[in-house]
This record gives structure tokens, sequence and C-alpha cells, in this order.
């Protein structure tokens, strides 16, 4: 194709030019992204049967005593109740190792002991979070009312 005036190829050369120019020289994207660091690898926990016992008992001028019948409820819809020396078992209670359940234990006419701490989430007292690092025997102290 002929052009035959003087801005018609003046304008085809200029756009060549760009065309050509941007091509060779693009244009620069930004800084390059730094590198993140990995994060240090987990430790995947294994998912185990363990066995969850211990003893429910009231300190009395006499000293301690058990508190049998009381309720005690593990986290995983577990439900029992302590014998005539306070004491309950559940096995197995499946959970990851090293890991944290949380239990209920209480009984008409007790109450926790004034230091146990309320379990965030949970809004009556009772409530335990317990670390488990394997079979886990617990000591419970209750306080008549």
């Amino acid at each position: 194709m002929l052009i035959r005036t003087p801005t018609g190829l003046l304008a085809v050369v200029v756009a060549t030019c760009l065309t050509a120019c941007d091509a060779a020289n693009p244009a620069p994207a930004g800084p390059s992204p730094i590198p993140t660091p990995a994060p240090p690898p987990v430790a995947a926990c294994r998912a185990t049967g363990v066995t969850l016992s211990g003893t429910v008992s009231e300190t009395t001028a006499a000293g301690t005593l058990p508190v049998p019948g009381a309720r005690v409820f593990v986290s995983d819809d577990q439900d029992g109740s302590t014998d005539l020396n306070g004491f309950f078992s559940f096995a197995p209670v499946p959970v990851c190792v090293p890991g944290e359940i949380v239990i209920w234990v209480g009984k008409d006419g007790y109450v926790d002991e004034p230091e146990q701490p309320l379990v965030p989430g949970f809004r009556e007292a009772g409530w335990r979070v317990v670390t488990i690092t394997g079979d886990t025997a617990l000591a419970i102290t209750l306080v008549r009312r």
C-alpha cells in the first residue's frame, strides 16, 4: 500500500516504532517479591485411645474423703459416675496425643474449688481442660456447699 500524504507516512512510522520499542523493552512489572520462608513443620498428632481415670474427693475436717456418685462427662460424649471410692475411668478416650480434652465433674450439693478457673466458652463451673500425653490420672477436689 502506498501512502501519499506525509501525515499518513509519519503515523505508520511512529506506530511501528512504538510497537517495536514496547516489545524490546517491556515495562517493569514492579519489584521482585521476596520469598517467604516456609513455616516449620507441625508435628502430626497421633489419634489414639487412651485411658482417662481419677478420683473425685472433698477435703473435710476429718481429712480427704471420696465423693461417690459424682458425674463425670468427657467431651467425646462418654458419661459416668464415680464409685464408692470416688474413682472413675474411661477407656478408650479418642484424642490426639499430645492434645487436650474438656471434661465436666459435678454433684448436687458440691461446687468447684474457688481457684478452679472457668473454661473459655463454657458458662458454668465444673468444666476442666485436661492435657493428654498418654494414659492420664486426675485428682479432682470438690467443695461441699
